[in-house]
């Protein structure tokens, strides 16, 4: 294969392997997968110090066929008019759309700190968990995400000594931040 086939052109001037592109991205890509393909082309089309048309076009190439259509069906030509930010909202809208947010909820409402899994790791995963779900009131739309993260959390711990401590001073641990500084002086003094 010619170099001329096997790299990407920046500005005409620089060029990076075709290799180094991240991997399309899919319709059906879960939430996780999405934000570090948008890290990824957000990198990869800095440092190929690409302009705005040239960005939204190539985010464009770098989706699979069924995201393709949906861009058409929604934009057709008027695609490669919008920015780069607009462009990367609205491919995460169409995979937001794919998604099924019952699924993930359910998803967030079984999770367990698993054998080994630090407390800190455990309060990690579930708010990116809880990223995936609409976690919000219905009476008045309010984001309640840190709300159900930190009872997921308590709900979830693993070592019963820890939750009979937090439930009987349930009051001191209001905030999520609080109830994160409650597990790791736990776990610390388990360890040290």
């Amino acid at each position: 294969a010619n170099a001329t086939q096997d790299t990407v052109r920046n500005g005409g001037q620089t060029r990076l392997p075709a290799s180094t592109l991240p991997e399309k991205a899919s319709y059906a890509m879960a939430m996780p997968q999405w934000r570090i393909w948008r890290r990824d082309m957000q990198q990869y089309t800095k440092v190929a110090g690409w302009d705005d048309r040239t960005a939204v076009i190539s985010l464009r190439m770098q989706c699979d066929d069924k995201m393709k259509r949906v861009i058409e069906a929604e934009y057709g030509d008027g695609w490669e008019n919008i920015t780069p930010i607009d462009a990367m909202a609205a491919l995460e809208n169409i995979i937001r759309k794919s998604s099924n947010p019952a699924k993930e909820k359910e998803t967030f409402h079984r999770l367990q700190q698993l054998p080994g899994e630090s407390g800190k790791a455990f309060v990690h995963r579930c708010e990116q968990q809880a990223l995936e779900c609409d976690l919000a009131c219905p009476h008045c739309s309010k984001d309640i995400i840190e709300w159900c993260v930190r009872d997921r959390v308590l709900a979830g711990l693993s070592n019963d000594t820890l939750k009979l401590d937090i439930y009987q001073n349930i009051d001191k641990y209001r905030s999520l931040s609080s109830l994160v500084t409650k597990i790791e002086m736990f776990e610390a003094a388990r360890t040290g």
